[in-house]
């Protein structure tokens, strides 16, 4: 019985302490239409938008929140879109193939202050 449970007990430290931070972090959502996958670093939002004209996609961004404008048949669909992390507002960029639109989203990072 204890050795069960001191092996359970090493298993989960050993996932955690050399395997899980290892690994990239991943967890995937679905929003609404779009699906958002997030990993360390960065949101990736997908959303199908098959007949929309890129030259009519709209793509704002502020510092917490991600608002996408897709002309349709029955007018503009707003997808609207927040996140638990700042966003880094100049690295977003926005990709449009296939119908497919693609919206990649940097996390900001925090800077390092000196202390003098």
């Amino acid at each position: 019985m204890i050795e069960q449970e001191f092996d359970r007990i090493f298993n989960e430290v050993f996932e955690d302490l050399l395997i899980n931070r290892w690994r990239a972090r991943r967890s995937v959502r679905k929003d609404g239409d779009a699906i958002v996958a997030e990993d360390d670093d960065s949101y990736r939002v997908t959303i199908a938008a098959p007949q929309a004209d890129p030259d009519e996609l709209e793509v704002e961004v502020g510092e917490w929140r991600l608002v996408l404008r897709i002309p349709a048949a029955q007018g503009l669909k707003e997808s609207t879109l927040d996140f638990s992390h700042a966003i880094d507002t100049e690295g977003v960029t926005a990709r449009f193939e296939a119908g497919i639109l693609e919206v990649t989203v940097p996390k900001a990072r925090g800077r390092k202050i000196e202390v003098r």
